[in-house]
């Protein structure tokens, strides 16, 4: 139920991102080729950004069920006492300094969601 919740709300965020060009010096420079495919930096890094924080926020927001996801697991790992193969991973996730947080698949969007997660 979680899981199909959670795969609508990113679907309709996907679908819901649009991105308009009103100014003619966003996409200056780019060969005819290029205009098709929004290769400007700034103009993909924005596209990068919108795609990977979908269903984020407002009515499409997933946070609630990755919150309910996480107390469930924490829950079925006190149950099962046991060191699942995820905890060390999420746990590495509550520090924004680690390898999570870095490099250029960010684009520096760390908003600081993720630790409170967990």
């Amino acid at each position: 139920m979680l899981s199909h919740k959670f795969s609508e709300n990113v679907l309709d965020a996907t679908k819901k991102f649009e991105k308009l060009i009103t100014n003619k010096k966003e996409i200056d420079g780019l060969p005819t080729t290029a205009l098709g495919l929004a290769a400007q930096r700034i103009v993909s890094n924005e596209v990068y950004c919108a795609y990977i924080t979908r269903a984020s926020s407002g009515n499409l927001d997933n946070i609630p069920i990755i919150n309910r996801y996480t107390t469930d697991y924490a829950r079925g790992r006190k149950i099962c006492d046991g060191d699942l193969l995820m905890n060390p991973i999420l746990e590495s996730m509550k520090n924004p300094t680690s390898r999570w947080f870095q490099g250029d698949y960010f684009l520096g969007f760390y908003d600081g969601k993720i630790p409170q997660l967990l």
